[in-house]
């Protein structure tokens, strides 16, 4: 009977602190993409971050600059394309889905470049004329960082356990001693 009460007692306490502490969001999301070409010889890889949470539900859009766009990098026949190849970028989520990533870039002068509209590319190498590539873009969640009170509430959980099965031990040890 005891028990019970001291388990309803800390669920009660636990739910109503459940405000203070916050909710438990993603810091940062980090997506890892695939460049696959439909035309042309080339295909690639890359890695979109961004300032979570991601919302479930409506549009969101994240831009470089201070729009919540942190990085994204592509490589592509060996060449590397940052947020800093180009004038800018965004991320478009729909119901937490990505469905657009908006990004132009340019390296060496201009010769080689990479646009992307939509889910879409297309890359360009002006040197060799035939490494010209279409293709699609594909995500994957590669990870998300728990901002501080998820870790608070694991650790009070855990916590709790803790003393639970110390008492429950301790209470075992006294009953053991009693003579029958």
């Amino acid at each position: 009977m005891m028990t019970s009460r001291r388990l309803i007692t800390a669920t009660t306490v636990a739910f109503l602190a459940m405000p203070m502490l916050g909710t438990a969001q993603a810091s940062t999301v980090i997506y890892n993409l695939a460049l696959t070409d439909t035309i042309g010889p080339e295909s690639g890889t890359g890695t979109l971050t961004v300032n979570g949470p991601i919302a479930s539900t409506g549009l969101e859009i994240f831009t470089s600059g201070g729009g919540g766009l942190n990085s994204l990098n592509f490589t592509i026949d060996g060449s590397q394309f940052t947020l800093g190849a180009g004038p800018g970028a965004s991320a478009t989520f729909l119901n937490g889905n990505l469905i657009s990533l908006n990004y132009a870039g340019a390296l060496s002068g201009g010769k080689l470049t990479l646009g992307t509209a939509g889910l879409g590319f297309l890359y360009r190498d002006a040197i060799i004329g035939s490494h010209t590539s279409v293709g699609t873009i594909s995500d994957s969640l590669a990870s998300a960082t728990p901002l501080p009170p998820t870790w608070t509430l694991i650790l009070i959980g855990l916590a709790g356990l803790g003393v639970m099965l110390h008492r429950r031990k301790g209470r075992d040890n006294v009953l053991d001693a009693v003579p029958a």
